[in-house]
């Protein structure tokens, strides 16, 4: 019966001394003592504030959207604008590529006229000419 009573002392001895000197004594010495294990962080400011952080995220990444929508939209624009530009150069090109056919063809064929044969009358004179 002795050993069960030193048995019972221990055990007693070493759970007062676990809660005299074992972790959180601290909290319970200066009076701190509190229902929940996670301490509570104390707002000091908004940058302290998860939430007020989570809303400056949320608009940071709307307005880096947006920017993006917007680069994107003058993307698109820039090439209509160069596509359309393309197109009315390849028609300025047809017409003028018409107009030189039309042209060609309404005008008398002077090439030949300008080429006289050495054996035409007007040729022979200025040979004649200059061989004497």
């Amino acid at each position: 019966m002795g050993r069960l009573i030193i048995l019972i002392l221990v055990i007693v001895t070493v759970i007062v001394l676990w809660r005299a000197f074992g972790p959180g004594s601290g909290d319970r010495v200066n009076g701190r003592r509190s229902l929940d294990k996670t301490p509570k962080k104390e707002v000091k400011g908004p940058d302290d504030d998860p939430d007020f952080m989570w809303e400056i995220r949320k608009e940071r990444f709307k307005a880096q959207r947006e920017k993006e929508r917007l680069a994107e939209e003058s993307l698109r624009s820039a090439e209509a604008r160069a596509k359309d530009a393309e197109r009315r150069a390849a028609e300025a090109e047809k017409r003028a590529e018409d107009a030189e056919t039309q042209a060609r063809a309404e005008r008398p064929d002077t090439s030949r006229q300008d080429r006289q044969d050495p054996e035409e009358p007007g040729a022979a004179g200025s040979a004649g000419s200059a061989g004497a």
